[in-house]
């Protein structure tokens, strides 16, 4: 899975985040690609306060149910 959809999520309801838009990967090549991606959506969620347990691993192999779960958070 790739984070750059929770990424775009994130921005659409704080639009100052667009100018981190250039670090992320939009075309994943491989596993480091997408654990990048993973990295800056936890550091951002993070830096607005936003808690929830989940790991970059949680994101790149995800458990769909539990993927459900963060995205409806």
């Amino acid at each position: 899975s790739d984070a750059s959809v929770f990424f775009a999520l994130l921005s659409g309801y704080w639009p100052g985040l667009e100018k981190k838009k250039r670090g992320l990967r939009l075309d994943c090549r491989d596993e480091q690609d997408k654990r990048e991606n993973a990295e800056m959506v936890l550091r951002i969620m993070a830096d607005l306060g936003l808690p929830y347990e989940i790991t970059v691993e949680d994101i790149i192999n995800p458990d769909p149910q539990q993927l459900m779960v963060f995205a409806l958070y």
